[in-house]
């Protein structure tokens, strides 16, 4: 009589289960720690382009400060320059001027007393020693000259008299205007060179401040140019750092998200798996049974 072995599919199925069991949690585990690590990866690559972001817009910044900087730098320097050649031109003004002092102090002096022998000849006359002795050498000479005509205190001799005065006087009058006027010239030629000088050396600078003006502007557009310039680098920068963020922490979001997915799909395959094999073993326990049973049949009937 043959060995009969008997074989059942309860140990098989139940082994099948654990099986299938253990394989889905194992995929499940690893799924997770999968997406866990796309996530913690995904939060390191955000953070980095934040950081990175913040590192250049910080950057932009300085750099826009500094240029900002030497824009004011400069326009001040130039500036300084100007103001220097400004003050050089004033004490160059002042000297020329103070050069030409005496000769328009002396004209304006000149022109007064010109204008007093003009306006006032008998005062000048009466206060002027000079046509005091010419009239009296001139006086002796007519009355010397009557006397010796035997025609003094005549009408004639007062006549003349009177002529020598006018004579006199008109002479010594023109002389002494003659005397001025060469002097006056002279202090009004000065005069002009001075007000030529100082109308050309005030044109240069007021061009000088309307330079120092135009310099200053430049500075402060460059300066306010660079830092506009910086705020938006800075403000670029930080965008682009904060989309690739967000992008990046989405990235790593949906593929997290596809790695627990596929996880369950895997933990469910093989969870399906485990009953099929489970069921199968079950199946193949009843085939043993049933070949067991019918050796027993046999044997029975052949005894």
């Amino acid at each position: 009589m043959g060995f009969v072995r008997r074989v059942t599919g309860k140990e098989a199925a139940g082994s099948a289960r654990r099986a299938a069991g253990l394989q889905s949690e194992a995929v499940r585990e690893a799924a997770e720690n999968q997406a866990l690590g796309i996530t913690e990866a995904g939060d390191l690559a955000s953070q980095g382009f934040l950081d990175a972001a913040g590192l250049q817009a910080e950057g932009l910044t300085s750099a826009a400060g500094i240029e900002s900087q030497a824009a004011l730098d400069a326009a001040a320097a130039q500036e300084a320059g100007l103001t220097q050649a400004q003050g050089m031109l004033g004490e160059t003004q002042a000297q020329a001027t103070g050069a030409l002092d005496p000769f328009v102090g002396l004209g304006r002096g000149l022109i007064d007393q010109a204008q007093s022998v003009a306006s006032d000849p008998t005062g000048f006359l009466q206060n002027n020693p000079m046509f005091q002795a010419a009239l009296k050498a001139n006086e002796r000479r007519i009355n010397q000259a009557a006397a010796a005509g035997s025609g003094t205190g005549t009408g004639g001799v007062t006549q003349e008299l009177f002529q020598n005065f006018l004579a006199t006087g008109n002479q010594q009058v023109n002389q002494r205007l003659n005397q001025l006027m060469p002097s006056i010239a002279m202090s009004q030629q000065a005069a002009g060179q001075q007000a030529g000088l100082i109308g050309n050396l005030g044109a240069q600078q007021a061009g000088l401040a309307a330079d120092i003006g135009g310099v200053r502007g430049q500075g402060l557009l460059g300066s306010g140019i660079a830092q506009a310039g910086g705020v938006r680098g800075a403000a670029g920068a930080q965008a682009q750092g904060l989309l690739g963020s967000t992008q990046t922490r989405a990235d790593a979001i949906r593929n997290a998200a596809a790695s627990r997915a596929a996880g369950t799909t895997g933990s469910a395959d093989a969870l399906a798996s485990g009953i099929v094999a489970a069921a199968n073993a079950r199946a193949q326990g009843a085939s043993n049974i049933l070949g067991m049973a019918t050796q027993l049949g046999s044997s029975k009937l052949l005894g």
